[in-house]
Order: C-alpha cells, then sequence, then structure tokens
C-alpha cells in the first residue's frame, strides 16, 4: 500500500533506507554526497522535501520516494529521489507522485540504474550528461479539475 509518509514511519523508513542501499539516493553537504547517514540527516532531508511517499507490505517498508527543494542562487529547482527494491515498486510510486505534485522536476539517475527506464516512461527527457549521471527533467503537467469536467451544461 503506498501512503504519505508519516512520522510514526521513520524508524521504519530509516531501516529500509540501511538496508537497501541504492547509488542514487544520497544526501549532499558541503559537496559530499553520503549514502550512509544518521537519523538527523535524515530527519534534516526530509524538512526540506515538499512530497514522501512510501510503500509498505506486510508492515515493512519496499519503496521510498521523495521530492526535495535545491536552492542554487536565485534557481529553485525540485528533485526527485527513489529508492525502492525493485521496478515495479519504483514506477507505482512515481505514478503517485506524479499525481499529486505540482512543480517541474528534476533527477540526477545513473545511466546504468534499474529506474533511469521507467523515469523516461513517466515523462521525463534528458537535460543534460553530468559523467556517469543523467540529468532528466519533467515539465509540470495541469490535470482537469474534476468538478469542472463533469459540471453539467443546463
Amino acid at each position: 500500500m503506498i501512503e504519505k509518509f508519516k512520522s510514526k514511519h521513520f524508524l521504519n523508513t530509516v531501516l529500509f533506507i540501511q538496508n537497501h542501499s541504492d547509488s542514487d539516493f544520497y544526501i549532499t553537504e558541503n559537496n559530499i554526497r553520503k549514502f550512509n547517514f544518521t537519523e538527523k540527516e535524515l530527519r534534516r532531508l526530509f524538512r526540506i522535501c515538499t512530497h514522501i511517499y512510501l510503500m509498505e507490505e506486510k508492515g515493512e517498508i519496499i519503496g521510498l520516494i521523495l521530492v526535495w527543494k535545491s536552492t542554487g542562487g536565485d534557481v529553485k529547482r525540485y528533485f526527485v529521489k527513489i529508492n525502492a527494491i525493485n521496478s515495479d515498486i519504483a514506477r507505482h510510486l512515481l505514478t503517485i507522485l506524479l499525481w499529486h505534485q505540482e512543480k517541474d522536476l528534476y533527477i540526477k539517475i545513473k545511466k546504468n540504474s534499474k529506474f533511469t527506464e521507467i523515469f523516461k516512461e513517466k515523462g521525463f527527457v534528458f537535460k543534460g550528461d553530468r559523467g556517469r549521471e543523467l540529468l532528466l527533467f519533467r515539465a509540470y503537467i495541469p490535470k482537469p479539475k474534476l468538478n469542472e469536467q463533469y459540471q453539467s451544461k443546463d
């Protein structure tokens, strides 16, 4: 089941990240990437996130996706981070995120990541080459408002 992150999920989220490290799921501090981070660092990351969703199965987290705002100079960008035990879970998490997100999105992802094709399937396009990584971008696509779509024309 996919749901929004709540504080009750925090410890299970820490365990999931510790037990399922992924080269694309990291935090950057002083221009240094950290793949194993403390609870305090994870809390700091979660505070700057606009969206966090997770998937649970039998009480265990099996996938996590989040969006965090990066500010560099005058430029604000919203980056996706994802960690999942397989591609199907990643696809489901990304679908939910895209339905609820109302900003342009970016992701830095390894060229050989098991999730690269999923992002491309979901409309992310090449924005730049970062050596072993790609910068992918997806422009926000407004969704029709349901109440306007189904209003009667009397």
